[in-house]
């Protein structure tokens, strides 16, 4: 583990997520899955860069050593937006989740659902194996010098 091996020499290794990037590639084949909203909905490489940035200024970066970091979370901490001033879907959002699956189509328990309701990081060790951790950092113990989990 980087994160492990860098800590003691004061370098923080944080792994970050962002969600559906708007690139040249990732144009072409959304266009040929499904309809454009999915792309009007994400995010751009401006809002990725801004999310790193935040990160990179943040006080406590020690303290996120070897963990993953979503970009649409630290734009909810950090207080930024995407180039247009909005801040885009998130991949955990359920509202965002459930839309997608009714192929662009507004259900009414979709409408009902609100924004900020995100599927949390420990329901995804469901879903993504190996599940890395997540916001739990590893920190230096004084007993035996090296580095252990909380």
């Amino acid at each position: 583990d980087m994160a492990r091996e860098l800590a003691p020499k004061g370098v923080s290794v944080v792994s970050v997520w962002p969600g559906l990037v708007k690139t040249e590639k990732m144009s072409r084949a959304i266009g040929k899955l499904t309809s454009a909203s999915a792309l009007e909905q994400a995010e751009s490489p401006v809002f990725v860069g801004r999310g790193v940035a935040a990160l990179a200024s943040a006080a406590n970066l020690m303290a996120r050593t070897g963990t993953i970091q979503s970009v649409d979370d630290l734009a909810a901490e950090f207080k930024f937006t995407d180039e247009e001033g909005r801040i885009p879907f998130s991949l955990r959002s359920i509202k965002a989740l459930t839309a997608a699956g009714g192929n662009g189509k507004s259900s009414f328990m979709t409408r009902l659902l609100p924004s900020g309701l995100k599927m949390p990081w420990w329901l995804l060790k469901f879903f993504v194996k190996p599940m890395p951790r997540f916001s739990r950092p590893f920190v230096e113990t004084s007993t035996s010098g090296g580095l252990e989990k909380e």
